[in-house]
């Protein structure tokens, strides 16, 4: 079995996932991951249906490989005056 890198959990539960790991995937900073257990491993997968911004999992639209909700876009459009008619 192989570990690869040893990380230390700190006393909030927290555990850092080192950055060359973070860069092959893809993972960026709030990131929205989904965290399970199976057996004795404990799994992190993206959460690819939900949006960027505010985590919700509908009406959700695609933008640069990124899911916006409906909300979320409706909030910057009003906070830039944006007119996408």
């Amino acid at each position: 079995m192989s570990y690869g890198v040893i990380r230390k959990i700190d006393k909030l539960g927290k555990i850092e996932i080192p950055v060359n790991i973070r860069r092959a995937l893809d993972i960026e900073a709030g990131a929205m991951m989904n965290i399970t257990k199976d057996g004795e491993t404990i799994l992190l997968n993206r959460c690819e249906n939900n949006c960027v911004i505010c985590g919700r999992g509908e009406f959700l639209y695609d933008f640069r490989r990124k899911k916006l909700c409906k909300y979320c876009i409706a909030m910057i459009n009003e906070m830039f005056n944006i007119d996408i008619d």
